[in-house]
């Protein structure tokens, strides 16, 4: 079998197996100066488990309140705090600058949050710098894979989409043979008069593919002499 998919006949490109269709896309891929990319192998990425400390944060309340960056170590602290009423700062751009403006809304909350203490944070310095660099590398390997991926498939597009016809046509095949040894049968074995029959289920086009041309009858002009 040539290993060349566009030197296939219809039929045999349809009916090519998993393995043989590996050969026809490696071999077209090789003439368009392409490798099959292989997934990459994945760094490990195991986040180092850190302590975390119950604080709770100041917030503002409503639809868009922000989280602040101002938190205590007990509810109390919190709510003291908050009967300070302190007022909150934002930046707005005016210009080509920053302009700070006092909120509009001053009403404010806290929430429990889970935070990891610097100095814990520190003592796993390591792991957690070779956390990050594997993170980062499997994004870069698996978006390099994509790209290669996404390249070789687009030269194969045109294979894959004629070998999902041609394996139609494989099927439509074998159903017209079938019809047509059935049509044999109730014609008794007349076959001229059964594909007449079939000529009126199928296309001329899918009969002739599956069963050939038809032998002209005695008397036609095309008909041999020696009928």
């Amino acid at each position: 079998m040539s290993t060349k998919y566009w030197d296939l006949e219809e039929v045999e490109r349809g009916s090519l197996t998993d393995d043989q269709m590996n050969m026809v896309t490696a071999h077209a891929l090789m003439e368009a100066g392409l490798l099959n990319p292989e997934p990459p192998v994945m760094l490990p990425e195991e986040a180092p488990e850190l302590p975390k400390e119950t604080l709770y944060r100041l917030r503002q309340e409503g639809r868009y309140g922000n989280s602040l960056a101002i938190a205590f170590r007990t509810p109390q602290e919190a709510e003291a705090c908050i009967k300070l009423r302190p007022i909150t700062i934002d930046q707005q751009w005016v210009g080509h600058s920053h302009q700070e403006v006092i909120k509009g809304d001053q009403s404010l909350t806290f929430e429990a949050v889970q935070v990891v203490p610097e100095a814990a944070m520190n003592a796993r310095k390591a792991e957690v710098e070779r956390y990050n660099a594997n993170k980062t590398a499997n994004v870069q390997a698996q978006d390099t894979y994509k790209k290669a991926r996404d390249k070789a498939d687009s030269a194969l597009t045109s294979i894959w989409e004629d070998q999902r016809r041609c394996q139609q046509l494989v099927h439509d095949i074998a159903k017209v043979r079938k019809t047509f040894d059935e049509y044999k049968y109730m014609c008794n074995d007349d076959e001229r008069t059964a594909r007449k029959f079939l000529a009126k289920t199928f296309s001329q086009e899918l009969v002739t593919k599956a069963l050939g041309e038809e032998a002209p009858e005695c008397g036609d002009v095309a008909a041999p002499v020696t009928c």
